[in-house]
């Protein structure tokens, strides 16, 4: 069996369709750390609303990635919490 583990951008980079049995991720969460200084960074939205907008993206190229009998792990901590 053959394992990949990918450490990458979902929103920028470029995989075949339907290909993954399982996606685990843990964006960063809303507001709590800057990263870099990358503006496309995740997390340093002006909203939560833009933020949740950001993720829906992510979601839809996992979902695009996925097999059909794929997995998606999303560790995802509360939003908007000190």
């Amino acid at each position: 069996m053959t394992y990949h583990v990918i450490n990458a951008d979902a929103r920028a980079i470029g995989l075949p369709d339907a290909f993954f049995h399982c996606v685990a991720t843990s964006p960063p969460y809303f507001g709590l750390r800057e990263y870099g200084d990358d503006e496309r960074e995740i997390g340093d939205e002006p909203t939560p609303d833009e933020y949740i907008a950001e993720m829906v993206r992510v979601g839809r190229e996992v979902c695009r990635v996925l097999r059909d009998d794929g997995t998606w792990w999303l560790n995802l901590g509360e939003i908007g919490r000190a």
